[in-house]
Formats: structure tokens, sequence, C-alpha cells
């Protein structure tokens, strides 16, 4: 293991495998979509003075625009993903089970880290940060 691939955060590598199993170029759809969704939310939050509900729609777009982030860096590395054709079939879907076996389990964390306003980031961040101090170290 090289001293990258140590370096990098514990959720990271969940969003980036999310991407990869689902095809890069879906997970930007995805999640572009649900940005839209939450920048609405937002401003409807903002125009009715709902102050709670324009920090939870800001905070689900934040973390929308993180995942699609990564993606794109995905992309810009050559990576594309496998798509989501594998998961149509029950074959296949057997095959991913037994080749990932913590997959439900890392798809739960990720859904809770993205509908928990501004919470992907920050973790993100604060795994960055401890991760430089232990290489520092």
């Amino acid at each position: 293991m090289d001293a990258q691939t140590r370096r990098t955060s514990a959720l990271l590598k969940i969003v980036r495998e999310h991407n990869r199993l689902n095809g890069v170029r879906f997970v930007i759809a995805e999640f572009v979509l649900v940005a839209v969704a939450a920048l609405l939310i937002a401003l409807s939050g903002k125009v009715h003075q709902h102050g709670l509900v324009t920090l939870a729609g800001a905070g689900i777009l934040m973390n929308s625009l993180t995942v699609i982030a990564v993606a794109m860096g995905q992309i810009r590395a050559g990576e594309r993903g496998q798509g989501l054709s594998r998961l149509v079939s029950p074959d296949d879907r057997a095959a991913l089970g037994q080749k990932y076996p913590g997959l439900a389990l890392d798809t739960l964390i990720l859904l809770l880290f993205v509908l928990s306003p501004f919470l992907l980031p920050l973790w993100l961040l604060l795994e960055r940060i401890w991760h430089s101090r232990v290489a520092r170290s």
C-alpha cells in the first residue's frame, strides 16, 4: 500500500468506491439532481423565512457538491466505473456482494453523511487534517 492510499480517509474511500460501482457519470447526474432539489429547498426556506429549512437545504447541497467534486476528480484521473448495468443482473449483484461484503454498510454510511447537512465535507476536511498530522509525526 502506497503512502497516498494510506492517507486517503475511510469516508473518501467509501465515496470513491460508490462512484466506481455505480458509474462515475451516473453519480454526477444523480447528485446534480439532489443538489438542485436541495437548492430549491434552501431557497424555499429562505423565501418563507424558515432558517432550519434553509440551513438543511444548504447543507445537503454542500454534501452533494462534495460528492460531485470527488467524482469529477475521478473522471480527471481516468476512472469511469462499471455502471449500473451490473446491478440489474441477480448473478452480478451476488458477485458484487461477495467481492464487497461491506457494501450495504458503506451505502448506509454514505446515505447518512449525504443527508446530514454539512457533515460530508466537514468530516472529509477533518480526516484530511488528521491524516496530514499523522503523516508529519
